[in-house]
């Protein structure tokens, strides 16, 4: 038993015909089985492909059979002293391996029994023999196949070689995909052609596109929204980095990924990135933006920016949109109303070197767990009050116009840390102290920053305050000392004993970091 496997349009059906009509000749009897999976999902479809392997390795007997069980004993018993080529098209499930090819010893000594599918793992649960990937074709091998559809020649004429290159690189070595182009593009225009190469970058080819999605079709819920999102959003990132994702999105990654591959949906290289060939992702993004085609905001994913700013500007962002990477978006300069997106649990604007505005309504999101604010050098305008009791990472770094921290409404007790370093903050404001979870607070390089509100002395988990290069704090520590040194006459021992040690706790938590 020889396995063939990979993704759709690569060609396995090609390969396995003509090995089939190069060496049918030398064996006693032959059949080739195509369409197994459509077949067998039809009624009796599998009684069906039973009685047709039957006739055609029988030449033409009538052998009925009335239950599956009774094909499998008359397959076995008629077999095995013929010797035979018997190749079995598209199989995705492991039931029709079991039932028209079963065992080894169903066959004569020197059969030869080929199978095709676009999922591997059949081929390790059925113990077959060897086991072949179909690859991509090259450069030139794509060239030419191409060429021969689309010029019926073995090249490109010379006035369209630079244009065949773009619908070569398009098809991504697919021969499914070289020759559907091809075909459709024989005998055109150069402008026709220049015309439907845009028309290809905006919708997809429907026949490469209804072939390819065979595969997506066939995968469990889990594992279509694992490969919906690494077709919108982590294609070429590390595995380790979508699994942790994917994982808090509840999608069960590990075995997801290991079904995806499978199916030779994705790749995972040698240096653990994730890979997809480019018209599955096609395929992935154009079965989400069919989910809604003319109102983004009732898409379950956003990826392309002009979609994510009509979303924003409408005031439509999904309830469901846990995650918002806006990282390095140097045009965005405000951030709108998110007030309806309840779910949100990460906002990243890492990098926003224009983003000048934040909506209050930022600072209401219940379930934010992640807000990161670094390099933004411009931001002037937060939202007046925090109340984000899931909060637990808050990053101001760099924020070098960023004079005002809001107000603390409510326990935030999640929070470990507050980034604040090179920001042009005076004070933090008293109701810090509801920061009860507070372990660290990084203030390094805030040369504005006037004092400190006498509550971070309440603050029971406090471990760190980094106060490096904060002059204007330093000043006005020592001239509360001089201060109160020139009011010595006028205090009782007790009440100066109090104030020095008061002073000197603050003194040293606010320039010692620990």
């Amino acid at each position: 038993m020889v396995g063939i496997f990979g993704v759709g349009g690569i060609g396995k059906t090609t390969i396995t015909k003509a090995v089939y009509n190069l060496n049918a000749y030398r064996f006693e009897a032959s059949c080739f089985l195509p369409n197994v999976r459509e077949t067998s999902n039809r009624k009796c479809g599998l009684l069906r492909l039973q009685e047709t392997l039957l006739s055609k390795i029988l030449r033409g007997s009538n052998l009925n059979v009335s239950t599956d069980d009774q094909g499998i004993n008359v397959i076995k018993e008629r077999f095995q002293c013929k010797r035979i080529l018997f190749v079995i098209d598209d199989v995705d499930q492991l039931e029709q391996l079991e039932k028209l090819v079963g065992d080894h010893d169903w066959f004569c000594l020197g059969s030869r029994i080929i199978i095709t599918t676009r999922d591997q793992s059949l081929f390790t649960n059925h113990k077959v023999d060897s086991i072949y990937e179909m690859k991509r074709l090259d450069r030139k091998e794509a060239c030419e196949l191409f060429s021969w559809n689309a010029f019926k020649r073995n090249k490109p004429n010379d006035e369209y070689t630079n244009l065949a290159k773009h619908f070569i690189r398009y098809a991504g070595g697919l021969p499914l995909a070289l020759k559907a182009l091809g075909s459709d593009l024989y005998g055109r225009s150069i402008r026709e052609w220049i015309s439907a190469l845009n028309d290809y970058k905006r919708v997809p080819h429907h026949d490469i596109q209804r072939i390819l999605r065979t595969s997506y079709d066939g995968l469990r819920e889990n594992e279509k929204n694992i490969f919906l999102d690494i077709a919108c959003f982590f294609k070429g990132e590390r595995a380790d980095y979508v699994i942790k994702i994917l994982d808090n999105c509840g999608f069960s990654p590990d075995i997801g990924l290991e079904k995806l591959m499978d199916k030779c949906l994705i790749t995972i290289d040698k240096h653990n990135i994730l890979g997809m060939h480019d018209l599955l992702q096609e395929m992935g993004k154009e079965i989400v933006r069919e989910e809604s085609p003319k109102e983004p905001g009732r898409r379950s994913r956003l990826w392309f920016y002009e979609n994510v700013r009509h979303v924003l500007e409408d005031n439509t962002s999904s309830p469901n949109l846990t995650i918002m990477d806006f990282s390095y978006c140097e045009s965005l300069i405000k951030i709108p109303d998110l007030s309806r997106s309840h779910s949100l649990k990460k906002l990243n604007l890492s990098c926003c070197t224009n983003l000048v505005e934040i909506h209050n309504s930022v600072g209401f999101l219940d379930k934010l767990v992640s807000w990161s604010l670094y390099g933004c050098s411009n931001l002037r305008g937060l939202p007046r009050s925090l109340k984000l009791r899931s909060l637990e990472w808050l990053n101001f770094y760099g924020c070098s116009s960023l004079i005002d921290f809001p107000e603390i409404e409510c326990e935030m007790k999640h929070l470990r840390q507050i980034g604040l370093e090179d920001t042009a903050i005076k004070e933090l404001p008293s109701s810090i102290g509801y920061l009860t979870g507070l372990q660290s607070v990084y203030l390094k390089g805030c040369k504005n920053l006037i004092r400190l509100p006498s509550s971070i002395l309440q603050l029971q988990h406090l471990e760190s305050l980094h106060l490096n290069d904060c002059p204007n704090l330093v000043k006005n520590v020592e001239d509360n000392k001089q201060s109160m040194a020139s009011e010595y006459e006028t205090l009782s021992n007790a009440e100066l004993l109090h104030c020095y040690l008061y002073q000197i706790q603050a003194f040293l938590m606010m320039i010692i970091p620990q």
